[in-house]
């Protein structure tokens, strides 16, 4: 939709939300949009035109409408089965012509430009703390420095392992426990008996876990 000004400001008599507008239809097919004026000064007639590169592609349902303050206009723009996308513009004008303007219509989907980007590779090796100190080591005695499969396997096993697929159990059940807490003896779902129990089943499980982790951690 495009919504056109008139008589808004005084310096400028015609004036649009949008310089351009896309009307998405496809080859061999029609649509129509609305097109909204709204004028602000005096009542008057509005004439709508379109340019020679797209004029045989839209139709006006009323050409030279009469705003008094407010008009909806309905266009039909159509794409012949050959082509992929038009485009042109669309002509407003007032005062018999004297004042005019022009915004931009495309009609069809118009293909992206895609822009090529220079690449460079980057040694992920780079990013290693051992690397950088193994390197910059060898540069200042005058060495070359080429990691084998084991340093690589070593810098490997220093990694610590995701911290989230540690705690993601436990923060799955201290969600359930709130749950079936909140169900007790808030929205009384569950017998109180019946919640208890279950969140301390839940509890013993998390402090469980807890201790597996640490005992894991320490060997």
């Amino acid at each position: 939709m495009q919504q056109i000004h008139i008589n808004r400001n005084p310096g400028n008599a015609i004036e649009f939300d949008s310089p351009e507008i896309t009307v998405p239809v496809r080859p061999g097919n029609d649509c129509s949009f609305e097109m909204v004026i709204s004028n602000h000064g005096t009542p008057t007639h509005v004439h709508l035109s379109a340019d020679s590169r797209v004029r045989k592609y839209i139709k006006f349902l009323h050409e030279n409408p009469y705003v008094a303050n407010q008009e909806y206009l309905s266009v039909v723009a159509n794409l012949p089965e050959e082509s992929e996308w038009v485009e042109g513009e669309i002509k407003v004008a007032i005062d018999y012509g004297a004042k005019s303007d022009t915004f931009k219509v495309i009609i069809g989907i118009k293909p992206n430009e895609v822009k090529t980007k220079r690449t460079v590779d980057v040694d992920e090796r780079l990013g290693t703390p051992r690397y950088l100190h193994k390197t910059a080591y060898a540069a200042a005695s005058g060495m070359s420095y080429e990691p084998d499969s084991n340093s690589e396997n070593a810098d490997r096993s220093d990694r610590p392992p995701h911290q989230l697929e540690t705690f993601i159990v436990p923060l799955i059940l201290v969600l359930i426990a709130m749950v079936v807490l909140l169900g007790t003896f808030t929205f009384n779902m569950i017998e109180p008996l019946t919640g208890a129990v279950a969140a301390s089943i839940i509890l013993m499980i998390i402090i469980m876990y807890a201790a597996i982790h640490l005992l894991t951690k320490k060997e």
